[in-house]
Formats: C-alpha cells, structure tokens, sequence
C-alpha cells in the first residue's frame, strides 16, 4: 500500500514529466484507435458487403492463355515475350480452327455443380426488317446489311465465326438491322431487375415467363419509329435469306436508359440499343430450330454460295449463394468435364474488389501508420524513464536504505507510469472513438479523390476526358462492361475489342464512401 501512495505522491512531484509521457501515450492511444477502426472498417466493410452481393459468373473461352500458342517457342518469361518473336500463322488458324463453343445443354450440364443457385441465359440473333418495319437511324448510320460481326457461342453448338485467315479474324457472320434478344427467365433480364429498363404507361407488359409464343416487346424509340402499338404485329426476316420470315406479336413497349447509348450502332443498326427486340429464349430457339432445318443454299451479293442458317450467341450466367459457392464451382465444373481452354470468370466479384480498392488501400497506410507511432512513442516513453530513473538515484538511495526491497522500487516507478499512461489512454480512447468515424471518411475521401485523379490523367491521356466511366478501377480490374447486349464477353482482365471505342471504358467502379 506504502508502494501505490509513494507513487501517487511522485506524480504531483514531478507535473511537468507526467504530463509529456501523458501526452505521448494520448497521441498513441488516439492513433491506436482510429489505425484499428480504419482496418476494422475495411474488414467489416468487406464482408458486409460480400454478404449482400449477388455473386455471378460466366464461362468463356480462353482466349489469353490460347494467344500463347500462336507464336512459335511459346511464351519466355524470362524474356517477358513470345518464344523467337515471330507469328506462326498456320498455328494460328489452327487454334482458332479448332477453337469450339459451348452448346446449351452443356451450360445447363454445368448448372448441375452442387455450388450453383440459379441459373439463365440469353440467346441473341440478327434479323431484318420488312416493308413496313424499319429500323431506328440517322443519317450518319449506313445499312447493317453489309457490316459484318463476330460471336463465339452458338445456340445449336456450331461455330458460328469463320477463322480462315487473319483477312477474315472477325468472321463472316451477317448482321442484321434488328437485334432480337431471347431470355430464359426474368431473372435473365437484368436491365428490367436493375430499373434500367421498364415498360412504359399503357405499353403492355413483358411476354410471359418461359413462353413458345412468338410475342415480343420492342423499345419506345422503335414503336414511335414505325407508329406501332401494343397487340400489333411485326415481321422480321432471315438477312441471308429474305424469303424466310416470323412473324412476331408486340406484347409490350419499354423504355431504357440504354437507348441514350448509341455508339454501338456504328458496328451495324442491330447493335443500337433501339433497335433491340425481346422475346422468349423458348421461342427464339424454335425459331432457330426452324431456320435450322429450312437450311438451304443462296448466292449472296459477292457471289458467294452460303448457308441461310441462322445462329444465335449464347450468354449463360450461374448465380452463387456466397463467393466460397463461386471459388467452389470451378472445381466443380472440371470435374463434371470442362476443358482447361475455357475459364470461369465473375466481373461482380471484380466490381467489388475495385470498389474496396481505396478503402483496402487506407486500411494498409493505417496499419503502417499505427506501428510507426508505436514503435516511435514507445521508444520516447524508454527514454523518459530512464533518464527519470537516473535523475531519482539519491530517491532510490534512501529507499533502499530504509530497507525497502528493489523490486518493490522498481513497483513504485511502473505504478507512476502505469496511472498516467492509464488515464492518458482512457482519454484517447474517448477521443479515438468519437474521432475514428469522420476522420476515417475524410481520409476516404481523400483516398477516392485520389483514385478519381488518377482516372481523370488517364482519360486526359486517350483525350477523352468524361467519356470513359473509371477505366474499370484500374488496370487490374480489367476493362468495364461496354460489350453490346448478348455477345459473349472477353475473360476478365482483358480488353473487349468488340466494344464500340466509346463504351469501352464503362463499368464505373461504387466506391465504398463511408
């Protein structure tokens, strides 16, 4: 007891030194708990959030790791290039000869994996208009009858490109003036789920879920267009092949925030956002059934004998209950036979790991910040008290000499740090917990701003300031989702060369503000 009142009394003695190592052990405390509430945040942020998510992902060809092959040697990564440097061309056309889609009852074979909790897909088509029914375009757009597009997933499970020569890399599939999109289910139809698309006041409604009627609806723009109206009726026709035609009943009229996007259309007037029909996947597979087996052979305008076969491009997508369902399922599905030439890849998992990015990265400097200012305080509190002891020799003098045991100084001297380093650390500890929440989001902020700088230098640099979205997060998120509806997408990580130039850069990252 002698030891603890002693103490006490040596702190009133020695004010002005109690009050430094007080207020170096505030400092520490404060700093301690804002680093530790910024990593708690960006933990708790994490996870939270990954709770929430809807994870999905795609399976694609693998077009990264197949591009190794074409040139001869290999890839070097010792040299950080392509074996001798020189394009193997007959390798080339081979790989891409020999390169094969995915047929839908394989996507559904692979929706068997035990980690799947839904799946659906999309099915997308050409077709012309006929007399009566025309397209949505201007001026400046030319016919998409003579534009041609590329696709590598066929709904019957045919190839639907030609790779015979680099001349010909992005095949030869005719585009038409409309570009009719097939759902599986309504939960395929993510824009109408995501309130970007919606059927407008007295315009209908959406074909019934799962149908084999040859019902549609078709965009605001387009009804306008060609004065059509609910129940009316539309014909379309095979590109290749006028005389092949479906007739298709208008069930409803949408709008969406997508048509205000018209760049694609330069690509043909199919792939402008107006002129997208939606229809039943049910019903647009029977009628690729029926093109299927009227096959026959034309002449088209270059003298060219072709099939009038029409094919669609498949987009199937598996919904996970978690992200260990995900990591899960590509085990799963090479076990149930998918080759090692397709990858299985999930852009909101991408999305979400460019939206921490700025947390993760305050979370990091917190961290090193936090172990600075101990390592720094802790050395100014040794120093102290050594110099404190040596200071008090003649004090420890006497009380030896009255016979007090040394461990029992040496008690007295820890109970004069301790009570102050207490106290100082109870106070910071308030101040910490009343400061952690603002200061972390004015830090964030910071951290935003500085990645939305980043963004901004590297739009200036393509001179396009404004008009890229964020670049994705960042190199490695990969490029953001500027792909015309219903083509299949490049493997995460990896530029879309099919993208109009001025979608290319969409997919802004939502940054974690608080």
């Amino acid at each position: 007891m002698y030891v603890i009142k002693n103490a006490l009394r040596c702190i009133g003695r020695s004010k002005g030194r109690n009050i430094l190592i007080g207020v170096i052990a505030l400092v520490i405390a404060v700093s301690a708990c804002i680093g530790l509430s910024i990593r708690q945040a960006a933990e708790s942020a994490k996870e939270d959030a990954l709770a929430n998510l809807k994870i999905t992902a795609n399976i694609s060809y693998d077009r990264s790791g197949a591009m190794n092959d074409m040139f001869s040697g290999g890839f070097n990564p010792n040299s950080g290039g392509f074996g001798g440097g020189s394009f193997d061309k007959d390798k080339f056309s081979e790989m891409m000869g020999n390169a094969s889609s995915l047929t839908l009852e394989e996507y559904k074979h692979y929706a068997t994996a035990k980690s799947v909790s839904g799946f659906y897909y999309t099915v997308t088509a050409d077709f012309n208009g006929s007399e009566g029914f025309e397209p949505v375009s201007d001026s400046s757009s030319s016919s998409s009858s003579n534009s041609s597009s590329s696709s590598s997933e066929s709904s019957n499970g045919r190839p639907s490109f030609n790779f015979g020569g680099m001349g010909n890399f992005m095949g030869n599939m005719s585009s038409g003036d409309f570009s009719v999109v097939g759902y599986s289910s309504y939960a395929a139809m993510t824009d109408f789920t995501n309130s970007v698309s919606y059927i407008i006041e007295n315009g209908g409604k959406v074909f019934d879920d799962g149908t084999e009627s040859y019902t549609c609806i078709i965009t605001q723009e387009l009804a306008t267009y060609n004065s059509l109206s609910v129940g009316d009726k539309i014909v379309i026709t095979n590109p290749i092949y006028e005389n092949e035609t479906y007739e298709l009943e208008i069930v409803g009229i949408y709008a969406s925030s997508n048509t205000n996007n018209f760049e694609s259309s330069r690509f043909g007037l199919g792939q402008d956002p107006a002129n997208k029909i939606y229809m039943s996947a049910n019903a647009l597979n029977l009628i690729l059934a029926s093109s299927e087996e009227n096959n026959t052979k034309v002449t088209d305008d270059n003298g060219n004998i072709v099939d009038t076969l029409m094919e669609g491009t498949i987009s199937a997508t598996y919904a996970f209950a978690d992200d260990e369902a995900y990591y899960a399922f590509e085990s799963e599905v090479r076990v149930l036979g998918l080759d090692d030439s397709y990858t299985v890849s999930s852009s909101d998992l991408t999305e979400f790991e460019n939206s921490l990015t700025p947390l993760k990265t305050l979370g990091k400097m917190a961290g090193w910040f936090l172990v600075v200012i101990l390592i720094i305080g802790g050395i100014i509190l040794v120093v102290l008290n050594i110099f404190n002891v040596r200071e008090r020799k003649y004090e420890v003098g006497v009380l030896t000499a009255m016979g007090m045991k040394k461990w029992k100084v040496a008690m007295q001297f820890v109970c004069e740090i301790l009570v102050v380093t207490m106290i100082a650390v109870v106070i910071g500890a308030a101040i910490g917990a009343v400061c952690s929440v603002p200061v972390t989001n004015a830090l964030l902020e910071g951290q935003i701003e500085s990645q939305n700088k980043q963004q901004t230098q590297i739009e200036n640099n393509f001179g396009r300031p404004g008009d890229m979205g964020n670049f994705g997060g960042g190199f490695g998120g990969g490029f953001g989702g500027g792909m015309p509806s219903g083509m299949p997408s490049m493997p995460s990580g990896r530029p879309d060369m099919n993208s109009a130039p001025g979608n290319m850069f969409e997919g802004a990252a939502n940054y974690i503000t608080e």
